[in-house]
């Protein structure tokens, strides 16, 4: 009996010594440490700023074309700014005036004032391209996209304006061009016998068989309407070819980027 109770006990012993030395072999696991919450710094949000305008494309300044007499930098004066030499002689109902600022013969010019012979129609015709222009550019902008200022004054630009350019003589013109007008048809369109080309700065056309001529000016540029855009003013003349002038109109015109051509905004 003893011997099997000492073999019990010695079983026993060995049993508890080899898980001792198990627990010792297994490697103690501890838990690895979280890194610092770190929180970011509110940014406070900035309003979003207009881009800066792209190199090469700066606004489009408004600009005359030509020799007016006037300069860039007093162009809002260009209505008080007297002409030391008049601006031609108008008369109406026997009064006969010779104003020497723009503002006072466009005032004469609605009030009915006239040339009072034909050789002074030139003088008109003069006065009313620099003074209307002036007029047309009072309130104009510099323009922040241009689909005009880069027109050639050639033989396609005449074919980019629409037919209410058009000069008329008498009510059968008149009528011509309302309907092609209507039908959206194109100066040349109206009048194919004109074949325009560059003289000076102008564009020339002469209409052989009823012995006349009409001339097409670009006078100047600028955001005439305040929708960004540029604008062009248009001088149209037309007279005989003997050299009496019939009318002078302004037309100012924006490009149309649907079309390729020129639309009229107003006339003058």
């Amino acid at each position: 009996m003893l011997n099997v109770y000492f073999a019990a006990v010695w079983l026993m012993f060995a049993a508890c010594n080899t898980s001792s030395q198990a627990t010792e072999a297994a490697p103690t696991r501890t838990a690895e440490p979280h890194p610092p919450l770190v929180r970011k710094p509110q940014v406070p949000t900035q309003p979003l700023e207009r881009p800066p305008t792209p190199p090469g494309q700066p606004p489009y300044p408004v600009q005359l074309v030509g020799d007016f007499g006037v300069s860039a930098a007093r162009l809002s004066e260009g209505l008080t700014a007297e002409h030391p030499d008049g601006l031609g002689r108008v008369a109406k109902d026997g009064e006969s005036v010779e104003p020497l600022t723009c503002q006072r013969w466009l005032n004469l010019r609605q009030a009915g004032f006239t040339p009072p012979q034909a050789i002074e129609e030139q003088a008109f015709v003069s006065a009313q391209r620099l003074c209307g222009t002036l007029q047309l550019l009072e309130h104009a902008q510099n323009a922040t996209q241009s689909l005009v200022r880069t027109l050639a004054l050639d033989a396609t630009f005449a074919d980019k304006l629409p037919a209410a350019v058009a000069p008329t003589s008498n009510r059968s013109e008149e009528a011509q061009r309302t309907s092609a007008q209507r039908q959206g048809k194109s100066l040349t369109a109206l009048y194919p016998m004109l074949d325009f080309k560059p003289r000076a700065n102008t564009l020339w056309a002469e209409d052989t068989a009823k012995q006349r001529f009409v001339a097409l000016e670009v006078t100047a540029y600028g955001d005439t309407n305040g929708d960004g855009q540029d604008d062009l003013i248009l001088s149209v003349t037309h007279g005989a070819l003997a050299g009496s002038l019939l009318a002078s109109r302004l037309f100012v015109l924006t490009g149309d980027a649907h079309t390729g051509r020129l639309r009229l905004l107003q006339a003058f």
